[in-house]
């Protein structure tokens, strides 16, 4: 018995709800293909809709052409078959078509501009605003290079919006980006106050307000009345905090997850790394790159990892070139990888590449002096504190502190209040109560409190990359509680830290003997363990022991990979997400099983792939949806 049209919708609506990627595509075309053959046809509109969604989203943009141009000819020869819904979706994807077309260098300039025509010829035969059509002409003569763009800009600002214009955050985005790429500084800075005190105005979109930040941390610099260092390492945060999941201010980003970011936002993350490298930021820069390290290759579109390249490329040449750091080693997960040198010399010859090839479609040299005038930007005169203000130390710190018997660990309202204000997002005002709370503690003598409230500092300024902060504290904090003779497992996480810190300063022999005597005494207690305790207490405190001895290992299997090492670190790591999985630890065997199965990609893929299903499985009896939807992706690249 033939499908009803309620039961086809059914099945489309169903392919949304499945996870992006290569599955999702195979099964919206599956869908169209059906219709094609068994019907019924006034369902065909809604699945050609869905399988244009799922190549945009999923991946292969390039490919939603085709079936867009399907769609449009079915609406000239079939327009019953279109309700409200069905029609609103077509001329929304417009946008979208014409908004990825330009960024493959194949696709022929006359298609761009037939396209372009076509368009606004069939938004004003509909009744709509001109708000989208001239907006859309206008990114399209930004990414061509044509001289009318600020007429075009003009014309744009002084269309009406309908119900077809981008939301009112992403079309102030796309304003304060070309303000502030073409040179006006104070003007994209003057837009975005403009933009952010407006209470009508959405907080959050796409790709908003994650780009914006990445452009005002520049603007702030290079204002012509003051330069605010300040606010531009706030900018720099607030762009992290909606794209990066590490990031230390990352507590939420409302209704866009950051994992459905995972493979977006390639010029803000480029951005990002520029930033960093050229404001005496190099230790970060370098750590950044190296966790977005797979938009060197692939991005959303070629002109996206272009732009990527183009603002990473700019702190390179700054770190080797003005610097003098290219001997400095990065670890092999990165193409050209060995020196940032060799980095350098590969960026510059992708790039090089990839500029020339939209430049010979486009009949120009625009992308190719873009990408020159920013690799010509050197490095700012004032560097850029990433944590800043911290309150003055009110102690002295001692060469070794002296052991106190503390007694029990007190919950100081210190504490609380730090949380607190981590929790808000408000890290700076944190990492000042906790340093202000380990100095009051290490007055009194009580060296545990100290140093846990040293070591979340130190977290903390890691996590905003402000890694000589980080290191200082954590540095003092390990010492502390190894003095107040705490048990282990209480010490490893702290260790931890401060292993992590030190292997991303570019130090891994350091890193690895911060936590090589504790990986020894954990074996020796493991290896002799008694209790007098229950059975079943006792088997909980030898978990505890076990867990942070595994704790161990996986900050070893990231030094390794950060040190060069990657076989040897994507080993380590799959092992541990074993461990983590023998204790019952499901969420942080995923999370191990999927940094393995990321660094097993270049090397061995068979491998890569097992880790990779074995976090997707992970995560999903973890019920963590978005990290399983990360994972899922990976695994179908390798499809």
């Amino acid at each position: 018995m033939p499908r009803s049209v309620d039961e086809a919708i059914d099945d489309i609506n169903a392919i949304a709800d499945m996870l992006r990627g290569k599955a999702q595509i195979a099964a919206a075309l599956a869908e169209v293909e059906r219709i094609e053959l068994e019907g019924p046809a006034a369902a065909k509109p809604l699945a050609l809709v869905a399988l244009i969604d799922a190549y945009s989203r999923g991946g292969e943009k390039e490919k939603a052409y085709v079936p867009f141009s399907h769609l449009i000819s079915l609406y000239d020869t079939e327009p019953e078959w279109f309700d409200s819904e069905d029609r609103h979706y077509l001329f929304w994807y417009f946008k979208w078509v014409m908004d990825a077309l330009p960024c493959f260098p194949n696709v022929p300039l006359a298609q761009l501009h037939s396209t372009m025509d076509d368009m606004q010829r069939r938004y004003a035969q509909e009744g709509f605003s001109m708000d989208a059509p001239i907006q859309a002409r206008f990114n399209l003569a930004r990414r061509l290079g044509v001289a009318n763009c600020q007429e075009l800009y003009d014309q744009w600002l002084q269309q009406r919006r309908d119900e077809l214009s981008d939301c009112r955050l992403c079309a102030a985005g796309q304003r304060i980006e070309y303000l502030a790429e073409s040179g006006r500084p104070d003007d994209a800075l003057e837009l975005m106050r403009h933009t952010f005190t407006q209470r009508s105005m959405p907080k959050e979109c796409s790709d908003e307000p994650a780009s914006i930040y990445s452009w005002a941390q520049f603007a702030f610099l290079d204002n012509s009345t003051k330069v605010d260092t300040q606010r531009a390492a706030q900018a720099h945060h607030r762009s992290r905090v909606l794209w990066d999941p590490t990031h230390g201010l990352a507590v939420t980003t409302g209704r866009y997850p950051l994992q459905e970011r995972a493979f977006e936002l390639a010029g803000a993350r480029g951005r990002c790394v520029e930033f960093l490298a050229r404001t005496g930021n190099e230790h970060a820069a370098v750590a950044l790159l190296a966790s977005n390290k797979h938009f060197l290759q692939q991005a959303s579109t070629p002109l996206d990892r272009l732009e990527f390249l183009t603002h990473v490329g700019a702190g390179l040449r700054v770190m080797v070139d003005d610097l003098g750091l290219g001997a400095r080693e990065i670890y092999s997960g990165v193409p050209g990888s060995g020196t940032l040198e060799t980095l350098w010399k590969w960026v510059r010859d992708q790039a090089e590449d990839l500029a020339q090839a939209f430049d010979k479609r486009n009949g120009n040299t625009h992308q190719s002096d873009v990408m020159h005038a920013r690799w010509r930007l050197g490095a700012y005169d004032t560097p850029v504190d990433l944590v800043v203000p911290l309150p003055e130390p009110a102690v002295k710190q001692a060469a070794e502190p002296t052991k106190v018997d503390t007694g029990e660990i007190a919950f100081a309202p210190v504490f609380a209040q730090a949380e607190s204000l981590a929790r808000r997002g408000d890290s700076q005002a944190a990492i000042g109560a906790y340093l202000k709370g380990a100095d009051d503690f290490e007055a009194a003598g009580q060296l545990v409190e100290a140093g846990f409230a040293r070591a979340e500092a130190g977290h903390l300024a890691m996590e905003l990359d402000a890694l000589d902060d980080a290191r200082a504290n954590l540095t003092r904090a390990n010492s502390l509680l190894r003095v107040a003779d705490i048990p282990l497992v209480f010490l490893a996480p702290v260790a931890n830290s401060l292993s992590d810190c030190l292997a991303r300063l570019g130090e891994p022999d350091l890193a690895d003997q911060v936590i090589s005597p504790l990986i020894s005494r954990l074996d020796e207690l493991l290896e002799n363990w008694q209790s007098a305790a229950a059975p079943d207490v006792a088997k909980a405190q030898k978990d505890d022991l076990s867990w942070a001895r595994i704790s161990l290992d996986s900050r070893r299997a990231h030094n390794l990979v950060l040190a060069g090492k990657p076989e040897a670190g994507a080993e380590l790591a799959q092992k541990t997400a074993e461990q983590y999985g023998q204790l019952g630890l499901v969420r942080q065997s995923s999370e191990e099983f999927l940094f393995a199965g990321q660094t097993w990609l270049s090397i061995d893929q068979t491998r890569a792939r097992w880790c990779l299903e074995s976090a997707v499985e992970g995560f999903k009896l973890a019920v963590q949806e978005l990290e399983m939807k990360g994972a899922a992706k990976l695994l179908a690249s390798l499809s």
